[in-house]
């Protein structure tokens, strides 16, 4: 240990010792070429763009026909007949199509049929839930669509929500 104001002994190059000093690597990292990644962003850029307009170019979605708008209109008056309210006729056209969307793949099938009981449940979750006694206008909307966007269902639809108990208003 050194007193304070004692002369100090060199380190470094100046050492007279210089076989007993280690010297550290230099780092010579700023002295490295940055890397030029343009052509892995040009790249990357394209298959984004060529991913985009094929996107676009292969989308589908239901366009306001009129066999569309005639469907979503004969939809409104039936549900006039039945006492339902109305809904805005370009909107189903847009939802439902000419084909009834996905309302019309399987109708009676079992997971439709599961979801269609769960909505005759009084909202409440664990023990709570408990059935309740529907009104037949809460399927009376579905029956309706499925009388106009896939009459050819409409049997498979029937079957399925036959054994419901259903109470009237």
């Amino acid at each position: 240990m050194t007193t304070p104001g004692a002369p100090r002994e060199p380190i470094g190059p100046e050492s007279a010792d210089t076989d007993s000093i280690d010297i550290a690597a230099v780092d010579t990292m700023h002295q490295r070429p940055e890397s030029n990644h343009t052509i892995l962003y040009v790249a990357l850029a394209l298959a984004f763009i060529a991913l985009g307009a094929w996107g676009i170019a292969v989308f589908e979605q239901h366009k306001d026909t009129e066999e569309a708008l005639e469907k979503a209109t004969a939809l409104n008056l039936l549900r006039v007949q039945e006492g339902l309210p109305t809904l805005d006729t370009e909107t189903v056209a847009r939802v439902l199509g000419t084909d009834g969307a996905a309302l019309c793949e399987n109708p009676g099938e079992l997971l439709e049929q599961g979801a269609l009981k769960q909505q005759f449940m009084n909202g409440a979750t664990g023990p709570g839930l408990r059935p309740i006694l529907a009104t037949r206008n809460l399927i009376e909307g579905e029956r309706l669509i499925i009388q106009v966007y896939c009459p050819d269902e409409a049997a498979d639809y029937e079957e399925a929500v036959n054994d419901l108990k259903l109470v009237d208003e």
